[in-house]
């Protein structure tokens, strides 16, 4: 065993007894802790995005959300943009499958600022959803301001929403659906 207690300190019983208040002091700090920067604590905090944050509950997929390196890039749609029928629909009926499929399919497996797709007129992403997992981004640039497009239908309205240094989240004004489920 390896001691940590400086040889001059080794015997002294005021060294030790230091040693354990300190220990309880951090100990104290960690259980007051905040909870840590990631996907999952971000939306489960906000308000203004909990419609999403139940739909994330009921897939069940909440834990792949809780890692504090996960690099990957959500588009989340606020409370108001969600229609309720899609929303009660999923939560009366706990429909696991398609509440996953939103999950998965407003998903990138890695980060994309607002900023590389606004620099790109057209392209595909690709998004965790397996079934149907091209989303398609159309930017459209005005003269006074530029807008991200996905699917023809979605809006970005806030990009590049930063987690620390795990995951980016941009809000739209429209919940992005696989066609399958159209």
């Amino acid at each position: 065993m390896v001691s940590l207690i400086p040889i001059n300190q080794s015997r002294s019983l005021d060294y030790e007894f230091n040693s354990y208040e300190n220990q309880k002091v951090s100990i104290n700090y960690i259980n007051n802790f905040n909870e840590p920067d990631t996907l999952y604590h971000f939306l489960k905090s906000n308000k203004e995005m909990s419609r999403f944050f139940d739909i994330l509950t009921v897939s069940n997929l909440d834990y792949e959300y809780t890692d504090s390196i996960l690099h990957k890039t959500l588009f989340v749609t606020g409370n108001e943009y969600i229609k309720d029928d899609i929303y009660n629909y999923i939560i009366e009926n706990n429909d696991i499958e398609l509440a996953r499929a939103i999950i998965k399919y407003n998903t990138l497996s890695y980060k994309i600022s607002y900023q590389d797709m606004i620099q790109s007129e057209r392209f595909y992403i690709k998004s965790n959803y397996k079934e149907c997992s091209d989303i398609k981004l159309d930017v459209i640039t005005d003269i006074h301001i530029d807008h991200v497009i996905l699917n023809k239908s979605s809006k970005i309205i806030i990009g590049n929403m930063k987690i620390g240094n795990n995951a980016v989240i941009h809000l739209l004004d429209n919940l992005l659906l696989p066609k399958v489920l159209l």
